[in-house]
């Protein structure tokens, strides 16, 4: 019997294995932390193979990145729609304009529940579909069987997703490379969308009222990590780090999918002809750039970071030149705080934590974990604060030797 992975660690959950059964003996089960891995039916499985060949994980082809910039969005219109300065948007405009497709993530809401998977598109007017982080799994398999036929056709693609979507992409498409651009995101890693869609529940049960919209990261409140949820009656609450147990756990990493922790692409060889993330600390790495100082950029509207790893790369931000302020950068200073550029994210103990509770008691029982963990924090800040420098200084001491 075919053996996918040895452990839950090797399996992104692209599902390209099942889709490239022959035999259709590969279905994809979502676990009880909601995370989804294929399981082979042994019945109809005859060994052929192409399921571990077609596998792209930790067996792609990277490429070093022949140059480091940081860019924004020249019309202002797409940038303040966009999660950091509107490059993906740009770089699908010109290519959408050229006659080309675009696949990309696209998140709804249907009576409070979120379902986030890849659609293509043809029109500009379709961009707002793709536009806006989602901090959430996105399903490609829809796309992919809809990508089969549109490259047949002739047509070129823009694919944009995670690294590990990108490899999927690539390993199913390689006869088609010359008619494939693909561009991935710097990633933070990835939560179910099961445990994302039970944090909506617990809201609504808390509000008294449907979700109808959540917008990851919110212009309106700057170039940042600040969330909004719209509810019925255009009610709406901000989320962040500080008041969201869904936030608070995505940004410290503990809610992530086994994969994450174990990352092959979290490095700056990268899979997509280009890729793109904040330029977090743009302001202090690169002050000559910011509009105070006579450059382009406007840090309140976002700046993003742009690696153009490939030939397909230059040709894309090419057929973008006229839509982008671009300028190069060193990607030291870009690693800086994009440590997925270095390093994947670190498991740990809170983890675990999270889901035996999540498993045992539904996401209620990971909210007052959450509050429970927040009021220790406080308490332990509160202590810290009460306790003279002089004393720190010698406790310190004591310590070290």
């Amino acid at each position: 019997m075919i053996k996918l992975f040895n452990d839950k660690d090797e399996c992104c959950g692209c599902g390209v294995c099942a889709l490239s059964c022959p035999k259709q003996a590969i279905t994809m089960r979502t676990t009880a932390e909601g995370f989804v891995y294929p399981e082979v039916e042994n019945k109809k499985c005859v060994d052929c193979g192409l399921c571990v060949k077609q596998c792209p994980h930790g067996k792609s082809i990277l490429n070093e990145p022949i140059n480091c910039c940081a860019g924004s969005n020249r019309v202002h219109e797409q940038k303040i729609h966009s999660t950091s300065a509107g490059i993906f948007a740009a770089v699908a405009t010109a290519f959408l304009e050229a006659g080309g497709l675009v696949c990309g993530a696209s998140m709804t809401i249907k009576n409070g529940r979120a379902e986030v998977k890849h659609i293509m598109i043809s029109s500009v007017n379709d961009l707002h579909k793709l536009q806006g982080s989602k901090y959430v799994k996105s399903d490609i398999s829809e796309v992919i069987q809809k990508m089969d036929v549109a490259l047949k056709d002739e047509n070129k693609i823009l694919f944009s997703g995670t690294p590990c979507q990108v490899a999927g992409i690539k390993s199913v498409y390689k006869k088609y490379a010359d008619k494939l651009y693909t561009m991935d995101i710097v990633c933070h890693g990835v939560p179910s969308l099961k445990f994302f869609n039970d944090y909506l529940e617990y809201l609504q049960e808390n509000e008294k009222k449907q979700v109808t919209d959540v917008c990851f990261r919110d212009k309106k409140q700057g170039w940042g990590h600040k969330g909004t949820v719209t509810f019925e009656e255009n009610y709406k609450r901000n989320i962040s780090r500080q008041n969201s147990s869904y936030y608070n756990f995505f940004f410290e990493c503990e809610i992530l999918r086994d994969s994450c922790y174990k990352c092959p692409y979290a490095c700056t060889d990268r899979i997509g002809d280009l890729s793109i993330g904040d330029y977090w600390g743009a302001q202090k790495f690169n002050p000559e750039l910011m509009i105070q100082n006579g450059g382009p950029f406007v840090s309140l509207e976002g700046i993003s970071c742009i690696l153009e790893n490939t030939v397909s790369g230059t040709k894309l931000l090419e057929l973008t030149k006229n839509r982008i302020e671009i300028r190069k950068i060193d990607i030291e200073n870009v690693m800086v705080i994009n440590t997925q550029l270095r390093t994947p994210a670190k498991y740990t103990s809170k983890r675990q934590q999270i889901f035996k509770v999540y498993i045992a008691e539904g996401y209620i029982g990971v909210e007052k974990q959450y509050r429970n963990w927040t009021r220790k924090k406080a308490l332990v800040h509160t202590i810290k604060g009460l306790i003279p420098n002089k004393l720190k200084k010698q406790i310190k001491k004591a310590i070290l030797g």
